[in-house]
């Protein structure tokens, strides 16, 4: 599935394909990366139940406007007559060449709710947005196992109920292969880290001056816009992430504690757990002392929430957004994060990144080499600790470049992907380097 959009905050126009496992954003700063990851993030965000109700509810009103199809459709009535066999695969052959009635109804639904996913902000002014689906994505299979079309309805009108009611069953399915649970890292996640319960208990101070102001209408519309703070989406719901990780550290048997493990080993030299007073501490290897957050390392601050994550919630078909996964990042561990994160990718999980590194990028770079002759590559996996399930098919890897209000698909094939705003840089700064160092020592 790929959306296009135009007027979008500061991009004049963009385009994403969301089919990718791997798919990174990438360009220099107020380009519009952060309003495309955010924009898809209210995309996978309609997981919610109260979404797909909504959407059921436009499946009701557009299968009115189809009726008269059935009605009038002899090839229906045929195999109506022959077996209930035929009405099924009947149905599935007309669903999927009606389907985009009812992909109307998604599409309309995310343009209600795009001033949601960017509560705060004034510069989103009539966006258009395109959905564009593949016939992957919405085909309905015809021996779908739920279909309960029955020859034995007592009238016309109760076989249209129960079709209606495989329709509805048939597209819930499709949506819910197409949006998967979401969780999104900020690159405010330090602070946020630091600062949630604060920021919480001010929000519900907000919400209690509304309501004792609740009696003064004309009140309440100038109290919201002037003194209720509105965050994205994103950070609002991962301020109430935060809020809850010692609640999720009751968790057990997590089928990706191993990479939320690995983070702690490699990344940060210690363990997290819950205190007394349910707050999390950080406990360095070879130390018998804990700390807070607020005294711990700033990487400690912008990994712990990645770490929960893995250790408790994360499954296959999650999809993760990670805003800057360098935030705070030595080098070195700028590349085994992006291992650790190509790891994930392997396992089932989609990640959508942000980022302005190039040892990131550079390190992905690698592992897609790597992957396209595993045979040659087996003695350079052992002579730099790389690991086979680290590796990665360029197939599953997208990259884009935002620049200058727009946004490029970058060439990716076997040997990895360039970054020109990136790789430029480098080499501007580079000649700058040799040209002050001769001028001034040789």
């Amino acid at each position: 599935m790929k959306i296009q959009l135009k007027n979008f905050g500061v991009l004049k126009e963009a385009e994403i394909d969301l089919s990718k496992d791997l798919i990174i954003l990438t360009g220099p700063n107020n380009t519009g990366k952060s309003y495309m990851a955010n924009l898809v993030y209210g995309f996978y965000r309609l997981y919610d139940f109260d979404h797909i109700y909504s959407l059921n509810v436009c499946v009701t009103d557009k299968f009115s406007e189809i009726i008269d199809d059935f009605n009038n459709n002899s090839e229906f009535k045929k195999y109506y007559i022959e077996s209930d066999t035929d009405i099924k695969f009947y149905l599935s052959k007309f669903l999927n060449k009606e389907i985009h009635h009812f992909t109307d109804c998604f599409d309309e639904l995310i343009k209600r709710y795009i001033y949601e996913f960017f509560s705060s902000s004034n510069s989103i002014n009539n966006p258009i947005i395109k959905l564009s689906h593949s016939k992957e994505d919405l085909l309905l299979n015809k021996n779908y196992t739920e279909i309960k079309i029955s020859k034995n309805s007592t009238s016309i009108d109760d076989l249209y109920l129960e079709i209606k009611e495989y329709i509805i069953r048939a597209l819930s399915k499709v949506f819910f292969d197409i949006f998967n649970k979401s969780i999104f890292f900020p690159a405010e996640r330090s602070a946020i880290h630091l600062f949630s319960k604060e920021i919480i208990q001010q929000k519900s101070l907000q919400r209690h001056n509304v309501i004792s102001n609740k009696s003064n209408i004309k009140f309440l519309p100038e109290l919201n816009s002037r003194d209720i703070v509105l965050y994205p989406l994103s950070i609002n719901d991962y301020l109430y992430f935060v809020n809850n990780l010692e609640k999720y550290a009751l968790i057990k048997n997590a089928p990706f504690r191993d990479i939320a493990e690995n983070i702690e080993k490699q990344l940060l030299g210690g363990t997290f757990s819950i205190g007394m007073y349910n707050e999390v501490k950080f406990n360095p290897n070879n130390s018998k002392e804990s700390l807070s957050l607020q005294t711990s390392s700033s990487t400690v601050k912008s990994l712990v929430g990645l770490v929960f994550y893995f250790k408790y919630l994360a499954f296959n078909n999650d999809v993760i957004f990670i805003d800057e996964p360098e935030l705070n990042l030595h080098p070195d561990n700028q590349r085994l994060i992006a291992r650790i994160i190509a790891s994930a990718v392997n396992r089932g999980i989609k990640v959508i990144i942000s980022t302005h590194s190039d040892y990131f990028t550079r390190e992905i770079n690698n592992l897609i080499r790597l992957k396209s002759n595993e045979k040659k590559a087996k003695k350079l996996l052992a002579k730099y600790n790389y690991t086979k399930d680290e590796l990665l098919d360029f197939n599953k890897v997208g990259a884009y470049l935002f620049n200058e209000n727009t946004n490029i698909l970058l060439d990716i094939n076997e040997t990895g992907f360039e970054v020109p705003t990136i790789d430029g840089e480098i080499t501007d700064l580079n000649n700058v380097s040799e040209d002050i160092y001769f001028s001034l020592f040789e």
